[in-house]
């Protein structure tokens, strides 16, 4: 069984909107999140992730949960941060129909 271990970012910005990203292939909202790289930490991960995915720079606030699960015979750990959108770098798409609940 291998393991993968990545980060996700809850980011919400000043008018409680929340970032979210759009998987072109099965069409479906989610947060955006990624895999660790050797020698970066959890929060580095999750900076890392959301830049490339969104063009937004990111301050991570606090870790919110972790999540583990077995997917497809994986050993599965996200760990979720909670974070605020500092600077958009390149163009990106906010959902402003997704406020936080």
């Amino acid at each position: 069984m291998e393991q993968w271990i990545g980060s996700a970012a809850l980011c919400i910005n000043d008018e409680r909107k929340v970032l979210f990203v759009k998987d072109r292939d099965v069409q479906q909202w989610s947060l955006p999140s990624g895999s660790l790289e050797d020698g970066e930490t959890l929060e580095q991960c999750c900076q890392c992730e959301v830049f490339e995915e969104t063009g937004y720079r990111i301050s991570v606030n606090r870790l919110l949960h972790i999540k583990r699960a077995i997917i497809s015979n994986d050993q599965v750990e996200t760990h979720y941060f909670l974070a605020t959108c500092d600077e958009q770098v390149a163009n990106a798409t906010i959902d402003s129909n997704k406020p936080v609940a």
